[in-house]
């Protein structure tokens, strides 16, 4: 585990996404550290790695106003570093300090992938997933005609792989982590909704916040 945050903001090369209302957030890995007792952030430093600073912005301001939905302070990066800049290790540390940080948060996008999935469309109001009908059907009729049987019907989505890293800014060492799988079917329409509450409640939970 990369627990440097100037390592870590150096692998965050992926553009930031904005995800549905409809997107399904499962989280696949939770750590903290054992030996962490810092206790709850007193006030969190949000930096949301982006591509596009308008991303950026918009993302950091969810989650701040996420953050303070549970009582706690925070202040997103794009208010207090540049945005036009490459800013390292040690200057957002510094800026953090002065401003009573004792915490800053990373969050960043893993990897984002297309898939489909295939559906029956049923008299119910709900589509059937193909698999839960008849999967065997559906291969066999694939590998005849190399195509899906004229009953499916095909459905794009997103597979996003986020993660979010909370690091102590004392010990400029990382103290918490979640990655999760998040799947969309639109994008663009609200901000990360689905991970950040999932992100929020845990911190939560961990008494970090």
């Amino acid at each position: 585990m990369n627990n440097n945050l100037g390592k870590f903001l150096g692998l965050a090369i992926s553009c930031m996404l904005l995800l549905a209302s409809c997107a399904m957030t499962t989280p696949t890995k939770i750590w903290k550290d054992p030996y962490y007792v810092g206790g709850t952030f007193k006030k969190a430093l949000v930096i949301v790695v982006a591509k596009h600073p308008s991303i950026r912005e918009l993302v950091e301001n969810e989650f701040v106003l996420k953050l303070q939905g549970q009582g706690a302070d925070a202040v997103a990066s794009h208010m207090v570093l540049a945005t036009d800049k490459k800013v390292d290790r040690k200057f957002i540390l510094s800026t953090a300090q002065k401003l009573g940080i004792d915490a800053v948060l990373v969050t960043r996008v893993i990897e984002a992938k297309e898939k489909d999935d295939v559906y029956y469309e049923t008299a119910s109001p709900y589509r059937v997933p193909i698999a839960t009908l008849n999967a065997k059907l559906h291969e066999e009729y694939m590998q005849k005609h190399g195509k899906v049987h004229p009953s499916a019907v095909i459905a794009r989505f997103k597979e996003i792989i986020l993660e979010t890293k909370a690091y102590e800014v004392v010990s400029d060492k990382a103290v918490w982590s979640l990655e999760s799988d998040t799947r969309v079917q639109d994008t663009f329409s609200k901000l990360l909704s689905s991970y950040l509450d999932v992100v929020v409640k845990r911190l939560t939970v961990d008494k970090l916040i």
